[in-house]
């Protein structure tokens, strides 16, 4: 609606005060075939469930925490399985809001630090992590394309892909030329697998119409290899992928619950200024939006929801760096501190919101018993 390509998924909720008593109800009954009672409705503290293969679908509450309540209505639109819990959930002192309805893996970008992603994912598969949702951009939204396509073996397939990439250039003595070699190495004479230098292709226009060094359709075809695109949109694993529009400076993210996301999708994401075209998606054009935001927490928090999340940032830049020598390091570390400030502005804003919640019920501490019960069960505190 609106062009927002935004998810509709809110619950729909009953809410009644009704002389001394409020109570809600959250979701729909439909085709429900269990129940599991929370509490007491003598004691006017009572939540039922109702479940569907161990999916929430709905649930009645009377004079249960609004934390219990909200918890309700995230596994109810999070469509969370409770198999794991489902003996536990009768007894009250186990807290609904300890579960967590869904894991976030945040994705940067910058070229070939995007491999440390691949290192990442391997550790979370030992671990028995799996994302529900993948937020990237630039190279993070390549590995987040492959991971959301490829749930449960993402890692086995991150690592084909940059072995794929990979470059093997002439051998260096330190480590420091080593890297400068490989940095010439891939502007003169690309990157097979990813980009290709234009003054190594046929010309069809003067240098000085260039809008771009390089030419990205090498990636399109890896991309093409590793992902299969008509899939994505059934995968379990949510992927939201940023661009910035060239013409209206918009940032757009595209949702895979939303979009049917192409290849054109990713590589708009990784189409960086300067080196790679813009990407023409629909009439519209998109750069990488690392230029933007190069960490995409605030883009799920949105879309997603920030409660019962855990949220997983592979940050790919040093806070703490050395004093540059050269004009080379100076760029670099301007880079690093631009980007490295963007993940530390997101975390101070959660810092933010977690304060006001405290003060908030601070307030709600002091307030008499009869106003502080009403209150917290209105389904806007909630």
């Amino acid at each position: 609606m609106l062009g927002r390509r935004l998810a509709y998924d809110e619950v729909p909720y009953f809410f009644c005060n009704i002389l001394d008593l409020s109570f809600s109800f959250r979701g729909s009954t439909r085709e429900i075939d269990e129940r599991i009672s929370r509490g007491s409705l003598k004691d006017r503290s009572f939540t039922l469930l109702y479940l569907k293969d161990n999916v929430l679908f709905a649930c009645f509450s009377v004079g249960r925490s609004p934390r219990e309540t909200l918890a309700t209505e995230l596994l109810i639109r999070h469509r969370v399985n409770l198999r794991s819990v489902k003996e536990r959930l009768a007894d009250t002192d186990f807290p609904l809001e300890g579960i967590s309805t869904q894991t976030v893996l945040i994705l940067q970008g910058r070229g070939a630090l995007g491999a440390f992603e691949c290192g990442v994912m391997k550790a979370l598969e030992e671990a028995d992590i799996h994302p529900d949702i993948v937020a990237g951009v630039s190279i993070g939204a390549f590995n987040g394309a492959i991971i959301a396509g490829d749930p449960g073996n993402a890692a086995a397939a991150l690592e084909a892909f940059w072995n794929d990439l990979t470059v093997v250039t002439p051998c260096a003595p330190t480590e420091k030329e080593r890297r400068t070699l490989s940095t010439w190495w891939s502007f003169w004479l690309g990157s097979p697998s990813f980009f290709s230098p234009r003054w190594w292709l046929p010309q069809q226009e003067f240098p000085w119409n260039w809008t771009s060094l390089f030419d990205i359709a090498p990636a399109r075809t890896l991309l093409e290899k590793y992902v299969d695109f008509r899939r994505l949109r059934e995968s379990p694993v949510r992927l939201l992928v940023s661009t910035v529009n060239v013409e209206t400076a918009e940032l757009e993210v595209f949702n895979s619950h939303v979009d049917d996301i192409t290849v054109d999708h990713i590589l708009a994401s990784g189409s960086l200024p300067g080196a790679f075209s813009w990407t023409t998606i629909h009439g519209k054009h998109y750069w990488d939006a690392g230029i933007v935001s190069n960490s995409p927490l605030e883009l799920v928090t949105e879309r997603c929801g920030d409660v019962s999340k855990r949220v997983f940032i592979v940050d790919l830049f040093a806070s703490r760096q050395r004093l540059p020598k050269n004009l080379a390091d100076v760029l670099l570390r301007r880079d690093e501190i631009v980007y490295a400030e963007r993940v530390h502005n997101d975390v101070r804003h959660r810092d933010r919101i977690s304060d006001f919640r405290k003060l908030m019920q601070e307030i709600m501490d002091n307030l008499e018993p009869e106003p502080f019960e009403r209150l917290r069960q209105s389904p806007r505190f909630i």
